[in-house]
């Protein structure tokens, strides 16, 4: 598969991974929305999941050799209202913190149930950004959010998939 392909194939799987744990009972049980488009124009019901892409680069020095481990790294901005301000803070970070574990607790068993593929290699922290807000249509404060970046390991075998 080429680049593209497996970009797609883990958004595929990260966003599995958060359905999952939207059924009953679920760390993400109460999550209104999760928005997997970049622009998105019509606002977010909270509690909301906004899944950004960032840059895919290579994990290390590599060069293009027949292999090369490369991180897509995607940001997870975590969004609860709650009139006290300090409060939404606290129940944005705690949800960040139940993203995190849906993809650890759930990447490697789902990508082989959709993919028979271990395409996920390795899922690696990059940073917890505890404090942002966005504006929200129709509301005249700013709602605090929490970003969680995770970077997604996979390999490409450039001679046979290019």
């Amino acid at each position: 598969m080429n680049i593209g392909e497996r970009i797609e194939n883990i958004l595929e799987i990260v966003q599995d991974c958060l359905e999952h744990e939207r059924q009953e009972n679920g760390l993400l049980e109460n999550v209104k929305d999760i928005i997997t488009v970049y622009n998105n124009e019509y606002g977010v019901d909270t509690p909301g999941i906004w899944i950004v892409q960032h840059p895919v680069t290579a994990d290390s020095d590599d060069n293009l050799s027949q292999e090369l481990t490369l991180k897509s790294t995607i940001e997870f901005v975590c969004i609860e209202y709650d009139p006290d301000p300090e409060t939404a803070e606290k129940l944005a970070r705690n949800l960040a913190e139940k993203v995190a574990i849906s993809i650890k607790k759930n990447y490697r068993r789902l990508q082989y149930e959709k993919f028979n593929d271990r395409i996920i290699h390795n899922v690696k922290f990059n940073s917890l950004l505890p404090v942002g807000e966005i504006n929200v249509e129709n509301k005249r404060e700013k709602i605090p959010v929490t970003g969680l970046i995770l970077e997604f390991l996979f390999d490409v075998d450039w001679e046979n998939y290019c």
